[in-house]
């Protein structure tokens, strides 16, 4: 009986070396990649807006409609909103974008607020030669800065479009009305940044099965 229980526990100790090796293996290799591999080329273009590289990507013909700019969630950057784009711009001009300090876009060093990120999307968009009318959709985090966008800039806007966005208040409305415990309210905010990021787990979203059919 001994023999065997410190049988199973040497098994136990080799397992738990290997899956140890493994992770710190593709650690290094990661870390590899990232210092020695060939750097990723953004699908759009660059655009300097005072003295900050931000990544911009339009796709679609400028017509008589007019453009869609996607403003993507907290933690999210133009690739998350592909297969819109993908299915909207055979119909009008589609603009994403990164803020900065995501994905392709340059940090700045200013102190950010909504209203940053608005003046500084609206630099861009005129930096890039687009010309409003806009449809604004923002998706979570993109919802309350675009309303900021909005009341900033109301003559150009056509319309807003609201894709699972965040309240401005949820998170007082909530706590107020005590639906969330504050450390529910900490779970819900880590996840909804998690699925803002892409992470599977934590989103339904399979772009394989997404449709879009679109009527004007």
């Amino acid at each position: 009986m001994k023999t065997t229980i410190k049988l199973i526990l040497k098994i136990i100790k080799l397992i738990g070396k290997i899956l140890a090796g493994l992770i710190i293996l593709l650690f290094i290799s990661g870390l590899c990649f990232r210092l020695f591999g060939s750097k990723l080329v953004p699908p759009g273009k660059l655009v300097d807006v005072n003295g900050t590289k931000l990544h911009i990507r339009a796709e679609g013909k400028k017509n008589d409609l007019p453009n869609l700019v996607l403003e993507a969630g907290a933690g999210g950057n133009t690739d998350m909103m592909h297969w819109i784009a993908e299915g909207l711009k055979n119909k009008l001009r589609v603009i994403r974008y990164d803020r900065e300090g995501k994905w392709f876009s340059e940090s700045s060093k200013d102190n950010i607020t909504p209203e940053f990120y608005a003046n500084q999307l609206h630099q861009l968009l005129e930096k890039s030669g687009e010309k409003p009318p806009y449809i604004i959709a923002g998706h979570s985090m993109g919802g309350p800065y675009n309303q900021i966008f909005r009341d900033l800039y109301p003559y150009e806007v056509k319309g807003m479009v609201f894709l699972d966005a965040s309240h401005p208040e949820q998170w007082e409305r909530l706590a107020q009305k005590e639906l969330f415990s504050k450390s529910q309210i900490v779970l819900v905010k880590t996840i909804a940044i998690l699925a803002d990021m892409g992470f599977p787990c934590f989103s339904d979203q399979n772009p394989s099965k997404i449709s879009l059919e679109i009527h004007w």
